[in-house]
């Protein structure tokens, strides 16, 4: 099985995943963080599959790389002719406070500055597409428009994913809406692998899409009372526990699976579960080419890897990074007993390297 969802029958635009075959041949784009299929996913949405039944949401625009993508769709799609600000964009555009990230210098960024005056310049050619939202998202309302597409790549903290949740689920089309969660596939994100398990039953997966998009269609209605009472905030710990299990099943063997363990490993940080963070690392480290996420799991938790006898006895002595393009997304999915039983195994293999701490 792959990473569409075998309990919902598809729509023929959907069932074979065009996009992965659309090129969005965007001219001079700004800068951005996505990775291209992930770019000509936005652009087929918007040139393709929009129906103009509902608004268009990108959230965590960044500089302008997806707001760029889905706005050049949009122009070429007749159901949007002559209509304006499709788009709304949302986004802090600062790197202040924790929204600081060491690669930002890439991007030409220093610590607490403003960006919004260099996504307006990237995106100026689209100008009449969109509606921009800048400021701190938890400040931000949303009325009673139908949302076609949602994309999120803003949900950096737990609150941040619970108000979104209540802003625009409940506004999403059954049968109709996509969203994409952008982060789902990478670490510092298990509240996002935990939430769209909670809603398992409101969506059907479509894809992964590299680097770390998964992308949904909404398959049945979500009530305002519902998004306000099924947050992460509400959750037990474990709920949590058993929907990160659940989450790390759906991505089976991909290159998604290590990132979920990470985050496994942080979700169980956060409660106190000393025993569930080494069943994480043991399951990342499972790979012998664990990638990023191996060289972040170090990282964050060096005391399982330093001294005669720590994990690190049993992972390979240093990362190698994943190959960035052309892998087949297609992968057998896991089963929740395949996982008890493999870490099970694997535990017990690494159980007096690891010790008692």
């Amino acid at each position: 099985m792959d990473a569409s969802d075998a309990r919902y029958s598809l729509p023929a635009a959907l069932a074979d995943r065009p996009w992965r075959r659309h090129a969005a041949n965007l001219a001079s784009p700004p800068p951005t963080m996505l990775m291209q299929p992930e770019l000509d996913l936005l652009h087929w949405l918007t040139s393709q599959y929009y129906q103009g039944q509902g608004l268009i949401i990108d959230a965590g625009c960044f500089l302008g790389g997806s707001t760029s993508a889905l706005a050049s769709g949009l122009a070429t799609n007749p159901a949007a002719h002559g209509r304006k600000r499709l788009i709304h964009c949302y986004d802090l555009f600062s790197t202040s406070g924790k929204l600081w990230y060491d690669f930002l210098p890439q991007f030409n960024l220093g610590r607490d500055q403003s960006f919004e005056d260099r996504f307006r310049r990237n995106v100026a050619a689209h100008a009449e597409r969109i509606e921009v939202h800048a400021g701190e998202l938890l400040e931000q309302t949303w009325g009673q428009e139908p949302v076609e597409i949602l994309f999120l790549d803003i949900c950096k903290f737990p609150p941040l994913h619970d108000h979104a949740t209540r802003l625009w689920f409940p506004r999403l089309i059954p049968g109709r809406s996509i969203l994409i969660q952008q982060d789902y596939g990478w670490w510092d994100y298990h509240w996002g692998n935990i939430m769209m398990e909670v809603y398992r039953d409101r969506f059907a997966v479509l894809d992964d899409v590299p680097v770390a998009s998964r992308v949904y269609l909404c398959t049945h209605a979500i009530s305002e009372s519902e998004a306000a009472e099924r947050v992460y905030a509400r959750l037990s710990e474990v709920d949590k526990l058993r929907h990160m299990d659940a989450a790390i099943a759906s991505v089976g063997h991909s290159s998604y699976r290590e990132h979920l363990w990470l985050n496994a490993a942080e979700l169980a940080k956060t409660l106190g579960r000393e025993d569930l963070i080494k069943r994480a690392l043991v399951e990342i480290f499972s790979n012998p080419s664990p990638g990023p996420a191996g060289a972040s799991a170090r990282e964050r938790f060096p005391q399982y890897f330093a001294g005669a006898g720590a994990l690190a006895a049993a992972a390979p002595p240093a990362p190698q990074p994943p190959a960035a393009t052309g892998r087949r997304l297609d992968r057998p999915a896991a089963s929740r007993g395949s996982l008890s039983s493999r870490f099970a195994r694997l535990w017990r293999k690494v159980r007096r390297a690891v010790g008692s701490r």
